[in-house]
């Protein structure tokens, strides 16, 4: 089973709290324990000093000046500390009453080029057994000849007569570390439990803060968690959703009204192909039935079969119209960018309206200026303007003008073909566009589909371009292509002459 996020988040801030914390408590440590051992030496170097200046050399004696009444911690049987004096390796000078006949651990005296050396710190083992420390010091103790030996007060615990040269005093002063010891224990179990302390109320804290900044991301899991293709009018609802998550929610939204659009789309289409496959299989079923009654009737049989091949060609339309759709729809259409002269393209299409427009009593006026040339798909371009020309051909008032205007603009073009039509109204114009839209359905043939403006948008997508309606005064339609026109160097021909067409009948896509 995955981790959840908030587990993750909260695992891998309390490593990093962890790592954070434990490094601060052992720097602390280090810090501490260090101070704590240097005030240690310093306490057990300042007893060695003290002693070092209690030392003389006087008439060629060399005494130790010690009182114990000063220093009672050598003699103390309760915790004692211990110091030990030698002169020149050999002779013991003194010792503390507290090493009864014991000694110290000295190391070799070495060489002063004054009359002290530098202290040397070593952790030994006491004469009592117990775990200490110990500092060494080697000096020259100070001479004074001037002093009457008689004068001197009998005060010293000891004196060796060595003559007057300079003789090396070797101190030894040692005391136990086990306090100390054991306060750093404390300080390092101190450490721990307060990082263990802060860790797990930093683990509280954080559980808490990332569930409640984590709550719009449940929410959203939930709602998430609802959906289905039942209820895909639903959208992701976050009141107080966080910045980062307000482009996901407006992401998903989206997907959710594409889908619904989808769907609902699907379904429409379901509906509208069984209803306009109906009608034709209808006919066709009851052409059948008529044909069987009279089978000789060969007047008959010729109106049988061209009524079964009208119904064939608008079966047929149908399903090249959605074919293409689908293409689009899925991606599979491509561009193929050349230069297309408008006046020509404009001229030669509306040709094969002529004969309708007739008919109804139609006139046509192009304005556009000569020599106007576009980069675009001239096959797709010509789908689009014979789908266009088509839908005023075939429901432009009787009596009427239709009109293609051509405009340059700031960047790009536009290209419109009005016509009055006046059963339309503003609230149609939504669906003018939509598959098998029609106004009035009983007025459907088997040269209209109900999917020519569908398909012209379809195609005016995928070159980029903006197919829209609007109605203007006295039921004026305009449909009107806008856009901006593909740069001259992606056409793959741009020497096409003014006479060039292609004719989207005998095209590669058969619309």
């Amino acid at each position: 089973m995955p981790h959840s996020l908030k587990s993750r988040l909260a695992l891998l801030i309390l490593i990093g709290l962890g790592l954070l914390l434990s490094t601060a408590g052992l720097a602390l440590e280090i810090f501490v324990t260090s101070w704590l051992s240097a005030q240690f030496d310093e306490a057990l170097a300042a007893k060695a000093r003290a002693l070092v200046t209690l030392t003389k050399q006087e008439a060629g004696q060399i005494e130790l000046d010690f009182a114990d009444q000063f220093m009672p911690e050598f003699e103390s049987v309760d915790d004692p500390e211990f110091f030990q004096m030698w002169i020149d390796d050999s002779i013991v000078l003194e010792r503390s009453r507290s090493l009864l006949e014991s000694d110290l651990h000295r190391e070799p005296s070495v060489e002063i080029s004054g009359d002290v050396s530098s202290p040397r710190f070593q952790n030994t083992d006491l004469p009592d057994g117990r775990r200490g420390r110990q500092i060494q010091i080697d000096f020259v103790p100070q001479i004074d000849d001037d002093e009457d030996d008689e004068g001197i007060e009998e005060v010293s615990n000891s004196a060796v007569g060595l003559g007057k040269a300079k003789h090396v005093v070797t101190l030894v002063v040692a005391k136990s570390r086990e306090e100390f010891d054991q306060q750093l224990r404390l300080l390092r179990t101190a450490s721990l439990l307060m990082v263990l302390a802060l860790t797990g109320a930093a683990a509280v804290l954080i559980l808490a803060a990332l569930r409640l900044g984590l709550r719009p991301l449940e929410d959203m899991q939930h709602q998430v968690q609802a959906l289905d293709e039942r209820y895909l009018d639903q959208r992701i609802e976050l009141p107080k959703a966080p910045a980062e998550l307000e482009p996901v929610v407006h992401q998903l939204n989206g997907l959710l009204a594409r889908l619904h659009k989808a769907f609902q789309r699907e379904r429409r289409l379901s509906d509208d192909l069984a209803h306009e496959l109906r009608t034709p299989i209808a006919e066709l079923r009851a052409l059948t039935d008529v044909g069987s009654r009279w089978p000789g009737d060969a007047a008959s049989a010729q109106t049988f079969y061209q009524a079964a091949g009208d119904i064939a060609l608008q079966m047929e339309r149908i399903v090249e119209h959605l074919l293409a759709l689908a293409r689009m729809d899925g991606g599979l259409e491509t561009r193929k960018l050349q230069a297309l002269d408008v006046n020509a393209t404009v001229d030669q299409l509306w040709r094969a309206h002529e004969v309708q427009a007739r008919q109804r009593d139609l006139t046509f006026r192009a304005d556009i200026a000569s020599g106007s040339r576009i980069i675009t798909d001239p096959a797709k371009l010509q789908m689009i303007l014979t789908n266009l020309f088509d839908n005023a051909a075939s429901y432009a008032a009787p009596g009427s003008e239709v009109e293609c205007a051509f405009r340059r603009e700031a960047e790009g073009f536009s290209l419109s073909v009005s016509n009055r039509a006046d059963d339309i109204e503003a609230k149609d114009l939504p669906l003018l566009f939509d598959r098998f839209w029609r106004k009035d359905p009983a007025r459907s043939d088997s040269l209209h589909t109900g999917l020519g403006l569908s398909l012209a948008r379809s195609f005016a997508e995928l070159l980029e371009l903006e197919l829209d309606a609007r109605l203007e005064a006295d039921h004026l339609l305009v449909l009107r292509i806008r856009g901006r026109e593909f740069p001259l160097d992606s056409a793959e021909d741009d020497s096409v002459s003014t006479n060039s067409f292609h004719d989207p009948d005998h095209s590669d896509l058969q619309c």
